[in-house]
């Protein structure tokens, strides 16, 4: 058969348009169809496929709205990123986020992942210039509506937890009420983060509750301070407890609520209520580290009150 080639598509290096981030991968449209090659975003905001011919190379414009996806060839080492991010290192998370983000938000891709994953590395650092990127990045992705609500909250609420590390109680309260609510807890991810972020909630509260007690060190005199107190300690319990009650399939996290209650138990010198949680620990949530500080808070009443039976 003679070949028939096309003048008018092929294109030399030197007259070719100006193209951003070439990546090899294969272009599959909403007809059908799919050709492999050099995929780029053109200057026009359409997507350009280059594959190489003996005279040069032909190059396909598609607008669009005629692209149903773009399967990107990785290397192993960025394949395992999008499937565990943690088990690569930074540098490849950061690398496959700059070579694909220009495909972001204008047509599906392995885009979407390798930048949630990145924005998730970026938010678990404590290093707070890289937070801070997380943070300007999961503004953009949320713009680009490229992550669904459950990875919003999961992002979200590492932003919290680390607010809360490093004892920003206003940050963390600013950050709190930036979050969506939590329905649609019928998975087990969901859940997590349900309790987790109940967690956090009762975390604040406990916080206030010291505040309070440190600004107001005559607070028993005071019933506007009495009152006040007691509903943080509700508030905190609420939300130490939520896991118990509602999600008992999240065993850690609901073994880590019911320690923290012990605690505040502990601190508001309840030591009765604190003994009965260790011990839902111990009987229904044996799961380290808690049962080992459940354990240990059980021995030591136990020795401050020998007359005690011994707790099974």
């Amino acid at each position: 058969m003679r070949k028939i080639f096309l003048p008018c598509l092929i294109l030399l290096h030197s007259v070719l348009p100006q193209l951003q981030s070439a990546q090899k991968g294969v272009l599959f449209l909403k007809g059908g169809a799919s050709e492999s090659g050099t995929i780029s975003m053109s200057a026009t905001g359409s997507i350009s496929l280059a594959k190489s011919l003996e005279h040069g190379e032909v190059i396909a414009n598609y607008e669009l709205d005629a692209v149903d996806r773009i399967e990107f060839v990785l290397s192993d080492e960025e394949t395992k990123s999008l499937e565990d991010p943690h088990a690569v290192p930074e540098a490849v998370l950061a690398g496959l986020w700059k070579k694909l983000s220009p495909f972001a938000g204008k047509v599906r891709s392995q885009a979407e992942r390798a930048g949630s994953n990145y924005t998730a590395h970026l938010l678990e650092s404590t290093d707070a210039d890289k937070m801070a990127l997380g943070i300007k990045l999961l503004g953009q992705l949320r713009e680009m509506e490229l992550i669904d609500s459950g990875i919003v909250r999961r992002l979200q609420f590492l932003r919290v937890e680390a607010a809360l590390l490093q004892g920003d109680l206003e940050e963390a309260r600013k950050l709190q009420a930036e979050f969506p609510e939590f329905e649609g807890t019928d998975t087990p991810e969901m859940a997590e983060m349900s309790v987790r972020m109940r967690i956090a909630e009762a975390r604040l509260a406990e916080k206030e509750l010291g505040d309070l007690e440190e600004e107001w060190p005559k607070w028993e005199l005071m019933p506007e301070k009495i009152e006040e107190r007691r509903k943080l300690i509700d508030r905190s319990l609420r939300g130490y407890l939520y896991g118990v009650a509602f999600h008992p399939e999240s065993d850690v996290s609901t073994a880590a609520g019911l320690w923290a209650a012990a605690g505040l138990y502990e601190k508001i010198q309840q030591p009765d209520e604190a003994k009965a949680r260790a011990e839902d620990i111990v009987s229904f949530f044996p799961v380290a580290p808690y049962v080992d500080h459940a354990t240990a808070l059980l021995e030591k009443h136990s020795t401050e009150n020998p007359n005690e039976p011994p707790q099974q």
